[in-house]
């Protein structure tokens, strides 16, 4: 322990610690006398010992120096008056630090390192608390400011100021906990030091605060563990600050021209700024150690950087953009005047002091005329990158993961401005990332790895990017090719006189951009180089040359604007002052190798110049039809268009799009663009961009929309990807048990004892279900007889039997039986087993449990159906939150032989019946509470019921409706559209179907989509018959399907101009297609045929169509058939594909066409 006394005359050591430690000593010539501070002589008598020359060392500050042997037990040493005089220690008495930092330190004691190492730092405690530390690599003009470079024994808690980190939360939020992570020992104990240090310092607290956010480890670039927070529960409800953090663009424009520069890198950094008083609660975490909370502010904050950006703006605030620029903690003192440059620093120190913020030496500079900082190497000839950063882009393996790739650009990216053709040389890593590339997978192909290596090869040959000077001229050099756009920024400096790059610019043009036409391109070039330059460009004192390859850009000032595009654009490059110059294409190479890289771009890829001979997939009738509409236009019908458009080869043009001006071909436009198979039904940005390739006329965006939507094959067979429709309507609650039922049938088991059905009753109040084996479906006689036996016996007669539309319950039999006996049914809606989901719940239950105990075989399933019924009825209930048994009964039955009786005497009947009233109270709140809470839980994945009228029309879903195909996969998605009838609920509505339809019409509205009106009458009238020898017959467009009907060959005919609603089934015998036969049976050659295996063709038939001498009527005849039993309706529908269901549809129905 060593004792600074500036009262003692000498330089002294303990006796009794030089004696143990062997330190070498010597008699003194002359003893001196030694007195206290009171002036009495010391006990140990006169000074007649001294120690040879001894090595001192504190830290890299060395000395050598002999000391005077006093008997000291407080004390080992004691450094004098004289000591104090030789070295002149600078002494800091709010921080409590001695600095040795005089001239004579630095000439005699400090050691031959060049830098300060914290490493050989070495602090020796005084009495008082107070440390010596030296500081060295400060130049001697700044060794006034040491106490600002000097880090405190501890750490200080700062003071309360007006900067302080608040953290306000939204309204009605809760700050939220995490759960703790795992650590390893060595992270134990990492974070046993970093708490000990913080809490004796008070930055952070013990804590009991509901908050807790979870705590980790990343580790630091010398491989030590920094503690980090997992703040993100808390950031994601705290109300943003959005105070700015300064532009890198606007912080590298501030300093050109600066000569020196001075690095300084803050201490602490957040930790110099305190948590607003009564928000530290906020701030708390979780360890194994405890609980605790900050008092300063910790990293992690999502207002932390904008806060502290405040906070230094605010001290500096007369000096930013001057003398100093700063980013966060990261300060960077400037001067354009080298002998200034002391001065400027002085300033910023003295700032830093006042308001106790103190740096770490050991990453400032000082005095320099090249430093790097946020990323570059700055100097006074302009900006280069940084080399480490470029060495580590060249080391870097080749990617093998997404994320890899993705960290690659990212680092690239950051220096894109000093690389020519940046957006071309990474086109192909960047394609390895689309969305569509990734469906198989992530693929690192051979030409990514190309563009990946001759990168690396392009950060080695980058230049240095020169300061821009808005006092000189600039010179933007503009190309534009079919894919991408390219500029550069010059400047000439006066150095050598030529001109140097100030920055590069490369974009990939987007689909729409590369339909523009060249002018509009290159002016595209231009603008974006404006948009990016604007802040030099707008504020420079000359006017800037624009040199590009594109001779029409010189009449830019006063060209005729051919649309409202380029009129905006010819509005924004007013602001501007500039003159452009044409350059020969062969030397604009700089703006031309921006732009034109693109090794996938074919030339021709991307446009279509649209002339009539080369447009793919319209016919030439069409544009006919186009041109002899021009011909009925007046001018007066398109003189308000005419300054858009522009005449070419009989045709008008927009943009190089041929104008449609009439409702007639633009319809067939339409049709051509969404209908034609080479269309193929997309959707409504599809159908529009097909469109745009080809036409225009003002309205098409919105014509487009109205088409798609309003198609009819497309609301047939495409499947909506929303939500289904019909929020979640419960049934009413039972009021009593028993009272209400629900039953259903468990079919097609495996045989057990002769059983291979099991009919499921549950009650909707106390949850109580029974299962019986049955040996097949019953019919409803059976079935009445079987409820008489299984619930009416036990149970009583019910109010309401809820079950689906199985034939046993719309039996005329059962609803006799029912409305005797004064039983309501409740059927579910067509194909919404939701309706009955309760006893279809248990059923999953039930199969799941016998599926635990059964056989290999299966064969014993009925031994463990009662045992199964006890099990459920045993079981707590999540709904009425008992058993189903103690709900029935009021006490739980006794399970196992050995289990101890847990019931109660019995009670007397009225304290019975007064218990079992309150038990049925609560079973019947739990099981509202339940409804409500199903209720919210459904609605969640559902959308709102949607708003029909009585005789709207709707689409019905075809996914439950039976047909008589085998295969089902290519036929509509839905059927109609049908009239509602009847708003039977606001989920139900009852539909006006086809009397051929043996189904229930009442159908729940997610099995419904509106219907949408065509205005375009996409309709076409059938075909009327040929009369042949007097009777009529009718084209076959298909055979469907062949069955053997009461011993007769039957086909499924789909007639030729016909709805899939006209598709009927036909003897084999008045089917006059031999060829369409002959195919069917290749196809299906295992559906029933005619015998020997030939088509059965009615001889009158077949020799008429052999007899034709037109090949064409031969061809039609071969494919005709007679229909005796009804002709097809003439009425007017849509035509449809080569396929048909096993329902006879309305006339009227829409069916889908050229599928």
């Amino acid at each position: 322990m060593a004792l600074l006394d500036c009262g003692a005359s000498g330089i002294y050591m303990d006796k009794t610690w030089a004696a143990a430690n062997l330190v070498p000593t010597q008699a003194k010539e002359v003893p001196e006398q030694v007195h206290t501070v009171d002036g009495s002589l010391i006990s140990s008598g006169p000074v007649d010992t001294t120690t040879l020359m001894l090595s001192l060392q504190v830290g890299n500050h060395q000395e050598h120096i002999s000391f005077d042997l006093i008997t000291s037990p407080n004390h080992t040493i004691i450094l004098g008056i004289p000591w104090l005089i030789r070295h002149n220690p600078y002494i800091n008495w709010v921080t409590r630090t001695v600095s040795l930092s005089s001239q004579f330190c630095h000439e005699n004691c400090f050691t031959s390192d060049k830098y300060w190492s914290p490493k050989r730092s070495l602090a020796t405690e005084g009495a008082t608390g107070m440390s010596i530390n030296t500081v060295q690599g400060i130049p001697d003009h700044y060794l006034e400011f040491q106490d600002v470079f000097q880090k405190p024994s501890k750490p200080v808690l700062p003071p309360h100021r007006e900067y302080d980190c608040a953290i306000p939360l939204e309204p009605g939020t809760i700050v939220p906990f995490g759960r703790m992570y795992s650590l390893t020992e060595p992270e134990k104990e990492v974070l046993k030091e970093y708490l000990d240090e913080n809490i004796q310092s008070g930055l952070i607290v013990p804590s009991s605060s509901p908050a807790g956010a979870p705590l980790f480890f990343v580790p630091k670039k010398t491989k030590d563990l920094r503690p980090c927070l997992d703040f993100r529960g808390l950031n994601k409800i705290t109300i943003k600050d959005r105070y700015p953090l300064p532009l890198i663009r606007d912080i590298l424009e501030a300093i050109r021209g600066a000569q020196r520069f001075t690095k300084l890198d803050l201490r602490g950094a957040y930790h110099l700024l305190r948590i607003r008083e009564g928000d530290e609660w906020k701030t708390a975490f979780r360890t194994p150690f405890g609980h605790f909370e900050y008092r300063v502010m910790p990293f992690g904050l999502t207002n932390a950087p904008a806060i502290f950006q405040r906070f230094m703006d605010s001290v500096f605030s007369d000096l930013l953009n001057q003398t100093v620029v700063i980013y966060l903690d990261d300060i960077l003192i400037y001067s354009r005047n080298p002998e200034l440059h002391t001065s400027h620093v002085k300033q910023v120190l003295q700032r830093l002091r006042d308001h106790q913020l103190f740096c770490k030496p050991e990453k400032c500079e000082f005095d320099m005329t090249e430093v790097k900082y946020l990323g570059y190497h700055l100097s006074p000839t302009g900006i280069a990158m940084d080399q480490e950063k470029v060495q580590a882009i060249l080391e870097w393996p080749s990617p093998s993961t997404i994320k890899e790739t993705q960290c690659f650009l990212g680092l690239a990216n950051f220096y894109r401005q000093f690389i020519l053709d940046f957006a071309s040389q990474t086109s192909h890593i960047t394609h390895t990332l689309k969305k569509d590339n990734l469906k198989k997978g992530f693929v690192w192909t051979e030409a990514a790895e190309a563009a990946f290596q001759s990168l690396k090869r392009a950060f080695t040959q980058a230049p240095i990017l020169r300061h821009p000077d808005t006092t000189k001229q600039f010179i933007v050099v503009t190309d534009a090719s079919e894919r991408a756009i390219g500029a550069v920024l010059l400047q000439r400096q006066e150095d050598d006189g030529l001109e140097h790059p100030v920055f590069y610019l490369s974009h990939i043009l987007s689909t729409a951009e590369q339909h523009y036409s060249v002018l509009e391109r290159e002016l595209l070039a231009l603008k974006t180089a404006c948009l990016e330059w604007r802040q030099f460009l707008m504020g420079s004192k000359e006017p800037f040359e624009v040199r590009t390859d594109h001779r029409n850009l010189q009449c830019l000032r006063n060209f005729v604007c051919q649309n409202s595009r380029q009129a905006r654009w010819a509005f924004f490059f007013s602001q501007y002052d500039f003159y452009i110059t044409y350059i020969p294409g062969s030397q604009n190479i700089l703006a031309d190798a921006l732009s034109r890289r693109y090794p996938e771009c074919s030339p021709s890829s991307s446009q279509y110049l649209l002339e009539p001979s080369k447009i793919i997939g319209v016919a030439q009738s069409f544009l006919e039809e186009v041109q002899q509409e021009y011909a009925n236009l007046s001018d007066h019908d398109i003189e308000e268009l005419r300054p858009l458009l522009y005449k070419k080869q009989g045709y008008f043009y927009y943009q190089d799009l041929i104008f449609l001006p009439t409702n007639k071909v633009q319809k067939k436009a339409l049709q051509m663009c969404h209908d034609s198979p080479v269309a193929g039904h997309r959707g409504i940005k599809a159908t529009q961009e097909l469109l745009s390739r080809f036409f225009w006329w003002p309205t098409w965006k919105l014509d487009v929309e109205k088409y798609v939507q309003a198609c009819p094959i497309c609301a047939q067979v495409k499947i909506p990807h929303t939500r289904p429709a019909g929020l979640l309507q419960p049934l009413p609650g039972p009021s009593a048990p028993w009272h209400i039922i629900s039953t259903d049938f468990m079919c097609s088991l495996p045989p057990s004892a002769g059983n291979r059905v099991i009919m499921v009753t549950v009650d909707s109040f106390t949850k109580m279900a029974h299962f019986t084996g049955l040996k097949k479906l019953p019919t409803s006689q059976e079935l009445s007889q079987i409820f008489i036996d299984h619930v009416f016996r036990l149970h009583g007669l019910p109010h309401t039997i809820i079950s689906d539309r199985g034939p046993q319950y719309i039996s005329r039999f059962w609803k006799h039986f029912c409305k005797t006996l004064n039983i309501n049914r409740a059927l579910s809606s067509g194909f919404h087993p939701q309706t009955n989901g309760q006893t279809e719940r248990l059923n999953q239950g039930l199969e799941q449990y016998l599926r635990c105990f059964c056989n290999s075989t299966q064969s014993n399933w009925s031994t463990y159906l009662s045992l199964a019924e006890f099990s459920y009825n045993n079981s707590v209930h999540s709904a009425s939150k008992v058993t189903p048994f103690f709900c029935s009964y009021g006490f739980h039955p006794i399970s196992f032989p050995t289990s101890p009786q847990t019931n109660s005497p019995l009670p007397a009947i009225n304290y019975f019946s007064k218990r079992l009233l309150q038990l049925h109270k609560l079973i019947r709140s739990n099981l509202l509470h339940t409804k409500r809470y199903m209720k919210k839980a459904a609605d969640k994945r559902r959308t709102t019921n949607p708003n029909y009228h009585l005789q709207d029309k709707v689409w019905l879903s075809s996914k439950f409706l039976p047909s008589r195909l085998s295969q089902n996969k290519f036929t509509p998605r839905y059927y109609g559209p049908f009239r509602i009838l009847q708003l039977v609920n606001p989920v139900t509505v009852r539909l006006h179907l086809p009397h051929t339809w043996k189904i229930h019409p009442v159908f729940h509205v997610s099995q419904l989509k509106p219907y949408v009106p065509d205005p375009y009458s996409r309709q076409f009238p059938c075909p009327p018959p040929v009369l042949v020898d007097d009777a009529p017959e009718y084209e076959v467009q298909e055979i469907c399907d062949s069955r053997l009907f009461h011993k007769r060959l039957q086909y499924l005919i789909h007639w030729k101009g016909y709805p899939l609603s006209e598709c009927s089934w036909e003897d084999a015998s008045s089917v006059h297609a031999p060829l369409l036969i002959q195919r069917f049976h290749r196809l299906f050659p295992l559906k029933p045929g005619p015998s020997g295996g030939g088509p059965t063709v009615a001889p009158r038939g077949a020799a008429r169509a052999e007899s034709s001498t037109s090949a064409g009527r031969s061809a039609r005849a071969a494919h005709r058939v007679i229909k005796t039993r009804r002709a097809p309706s003439l009425s007017c529908a849509f035509r449809g594909p080569r396929f048909a269901w096993g329902l006879v549809l309305p006339s009227a129905f829409h069916c889908p066409r050229g599928l």
